[in-house]
């Protein structure tokens, strides 16, 4: 495989981004399930947190059942009971918008948002795949329509095959938190890295299968824009990884993430009351989160120009 960055010559991936990607896909087993921060500090400006959320994404496309399918049907149920009048659904290959209604034998139903008669379809744990919610990626590709960067992801990390099936399936566990700053928004850094295997190129933003970059197709990664406060689905995430010192703050703090994993990636180059104010905050977190060790020892050697440490919450 082949890697080039600001549409620079194809070279082989560079020490610096294969690390990062070897740190997402290594994470989820650094150590016994508890709370972690990684802090992730780079020598400059780059598209570091969309390689190691490609990394985790990864590790995920191996996993049998690591998919939001087995639990997209229970969230329609859920709505429902709460009175689903304000979710709006759409249906794969069906023109309308619905919205949800629990009759009394216990169905559950979709009935156009407009009202017309006999227009109700019951939804069941069958059949939930052929909805989605309005604005969110489907949870199932259609027939003949999986991610077609196959190839991309067996050659990304050796000695590890992927779950081909995942590949039709959408998957919210991994979450990347974009940039605050809008000097260069975190879709105009992913797009400037590509990658090429048998002739086929891909942009790492196209890897990552965001829903905003390819709507309609489903997504193996969440987005959260920390700039706007808004998520592009509701299902919680394991790992938010975000992209810069703002964005880490923001994550943090947010009560959808406080049993995530979060990944902080920022660099060095800014401003000094910017990086002050991050290490105030991490200050404050002492009495909470202590340095893991273990944690660190499990990690691949980072390359010279980054530096990273992780923070286990106590009693984990």
């Amino acid at each position: 495989m082949k890697f080039s960055e600001h549409q620079g010559p194809w070279r082989p991936i560079p020490e610096w981004a294969r690390f990062l990607v070897q740190l997402g896909f290594t994470w989820s087993s650094i150590g016994p399930p508890t709370r972690r921060l990684g802090l992730i500090s780079m020598p400059c400006d780059s598209a570091a947190a969309g390689l190691v959320a490609l990394g985790a994404m990864r590790r995920r496309l191996e996993l049998a059942g690591a998919a939001d399918l087995g639990s997209h049907f229970q969230r329609i149920e859920d709505l429902a009971l709460k009175g689903g009048s304000k979710t709006v659904l759409r249906r794969r290959n069906g023109p309308g918008r619905y919205v949800l209604e629990r009759k009394e034998d216990g169905m559950v139903w979709a009935k156009l948002k407009s009202g017309a008669r006999g227009a109700r379809i019951t939804i069941t744990r069958i059949n939930a795949a052929e909805w989605y919610f309005e604005g969110e990626a489907p949870v199932r590709a259609l027939a003949n329509d999986p991610i077609r960067y196959g190839k991309h992801y067996g050659e990304l990390v050796e000695g590890a095959d992927i779950e081909v099936t995942n590949l039709a399936l959408s998957d919210s566990a991994i979450c990347l938190a974009g940039r605050v700053t809008v000097e260069v928004s975190t879709y105009e850094s992913l797009a400037r890295i590509r990658f090429e295997t048998n002739g086929c190129v891909a942009t790492l933003a196209q890897l990552l299968t965001l829903h905003g970059c390819s709507p309609g197709s489903v997504s193996r990664v969440s987005f959260y824009n920390a700039r706007t406060g808004q998520m592009d689905r509701v299902t919680p995430a394991r790992v938010v990884v975000a992209d810069g010192d703002a964005s880490l703050l923001k994550t943090i703090d947010r009560s959808e993430f406080e049993q995530s994993d979060i990944i902080g990636v920022f660099h060095r180059v800014v401003d000094r009351d910017r990086l002050g104010e991050l290490g105030s905050r991490l200050a404050m977190l002492d009495q909470w989160y202590a340095s893991d060790a273990e944690g660190m020892r499990r990690l691949p050697s980072s390359p010279r120009g980054i530096a990273v440490s992780i923070l286990r919450r106590r009693g984990g």
